[in-house]
C-alpha cells in the first residue's frame, strides 16, 4: 500500500521542516509514504475564493481509485492502536493507494468533503496546520 499525504501551502519553520523530514525517513522504513505539498496561487484572502483554489488543486491531485482521508477537526479521534488496526484494515482490503489530506487555514471546500472516504481528527486539541503535519 502507498500512502501518500498531501498538505496545502509550504511548512514554514525549519524546526517543523526538520521533524517530518525525520519522520518520514522513519515510516519509509515500513511503508512506502510520500508527501506532496500543494502550492494554490491566488492573490485573494476572500475564504469562498481560497477554499475553491484548494479544493480544485486537491481534487487534481487525486485518482478515482484512492481512498481519501481528510484531516479534519470533526473526523473521529483514533488511538494509535486503533489507528494502527484502520491501516492494516485498509491493507486488507486492498486499497493500493491511501491519501491522507491536510487542508489550509480554512478546511476543506464541499467537493473535497464529498470526495473524502473517511475523515479523522488528530486531537480534540487545536493546533497549526503546520503543527498538525507533524503530528499526523
Amino acid at each position: 500500500m502507498n500512502i501518500n499525504f498531501l498538505v496545502v501551502g509550504k511548512t514554514e519553520n525549519s524546526y517543523l521542516k526538520e521533524g517530518i523530514t525525520e519522520y518520514i525517513q522513519r515510516i519509509g522504513r515500513y511503508v512506502n509514504f510520500e508527501k506532496t505539498e500543494l502550492i494554490v496561487k491566488g492573490n485573494t484572502t476572500e475564504q469562498k475564493v481560497v477554499l475553491q483554489l484548494e479544493s480544485a488543486k486537491i481534487l487534481q491531485n487525486l485518482k478515482n481509485t484512492d481512498f481519501v482521508v481528510l484531516l479534519d477537526e470533526r473526523g473521529e479521534q483514533l488511538s494509535s492502536d486503533k489507528f494502527s488496526k484502520k491501516l492494516e484494515d485498509f491493507q486488507n482490503k486492498g486499497i493500493s493507494r491511501l491519501v491522507f489530506i491536510c487542508g489550509g487555514a480554512y478546511g476543506f471546500g464541499e467537493e473535497v468533503y464529498e470526495r473524502a472516504n473517511f475523515k479523522m481528527s488528530l486531537s480534540m486539541m487545536t493546533y497549526t496546520h503546520q503543527m498538525a503535519r507533524l503530528i499526523f
